[in-house]
This record gives C-alpha cells, structure tokens and sequence, in this order.
C-alpha cells in the first residue's frame, strides 16, 4: 500500500496531541531561521549603506576639484570659480566660490543615510579647492569619518594638496 504524503494543511487538520507539537515546533524553525536570515539581511544593508555613502562623498569631492581645475562657472560669472563641499544638517551640498552660501541657486544637495554617524573636521569645515590648481582650504589632512551602526567606520581624507584618500 502507497504512503501518503502529509502536508502542513494534514498536520494542521490533525486533532490528535503530537500534530499540535510538530506544528510548534515547525513554527519554531520558521521564525529560527527568519530571526537568522534578517540578521544576515540587516548586515548587508548596513555595509551597502556605508559603502554608498562614502562613493558619494568621495565623488562629490571629486566632482568639485574637477570644477575648480578646469575653471567652470554656472551663472553670471566671466570667470571660473572655486567649488567646494560643505555638510549640514540635510546632507552634503556642492556649491561654487570661495565660501558656502545657502541661498545660491547653484548649489547641489545630496542626502545621507540618517543611520549612519559621522564625525570629523569636515562637519565644521567646508573643503574648498582652488581654481586651476586643486588645492584646498585644508591646513593639512581634514578628515570625515562615517561609522555604521554595526561599527565599521570609513575615513575619508583631503590633503592640502587635494589629494582624496579613504579607508575603511
């Protein structure tokens, strides 16, 4: 005679006291093995975050030495200006001439992932590169760290010089 094959629905219909605890402990599995796999999931999330995060600062940096050296100016200007980036409370801003200013039309937000923690000189201190040569306001080394929340931390670095460096 042929077995049949039980299915959860025939465990769940089941009245007799051992069904009622295989279906306890198969949901037991369940959420074991979904408790493991979100754990995994957030982890993920979390570096994916942060590498994303320091591609766009990196580049927003990148994009302003760019701007300076080769002298480019949006709007009224007769002549290039210097770019920098600075950071507020919304996230990270590119913007044209010597020094920020909030009310320029020409200024470019960028928003970052509110999970992540960010400390450094450059959250007092905008980077401003040179026009033509791509130095910067730095004295030396003006340095952002972004940490997740699981505790890795990216250090990104702006030279005098406008070297951009990170670790992580």
């Amino acid at each position: 005679m042929r077995r049949r094959a039980f299915t959860l629905l025939d465990v769940l219909l089941e009245t007799s006291g051992k069904p009622q605890a295989t279906v306890l402990l198969v949901m037991g599995l369940v959420s074991l093995i979904g408790s493991v796999s979100l754990y995994v999931t957030m982890g993920a999330y979390q570096k994916s975050a942060l590498q994303t995060e320091k591609n766009t600062f990196t580049s927003l940096l990148q994009r302003a030495r760019s701007l300076s050296m080769n002298n480019v100016c949006a709007g009224e200007c007769t002549d290039g200006v210097a770019h920098g980036v600075h950071i507020d409370d919304e996230g990270y801003v590119l913007f044209q001439g010597s020094e920020y200013v909030d009310s320029d039309p020409h200024n470019a937000r960028f928003p970052f992932e509110p999970t992540l923690v960010r400390a450094g000189t450059l959250l007092t201190q905008d980077v401003v590169f040179a026009q033509l040569s791509g130095d910067t306001n730095c004295s030396s080394v003006c340095e952002l760290s972004i940490r997740a929340p699981d505790g890795v931390t990216v250090v990104i670095s702006v030279t005098g010089e406008g070297r951009i460096l990170w670790t992580m």
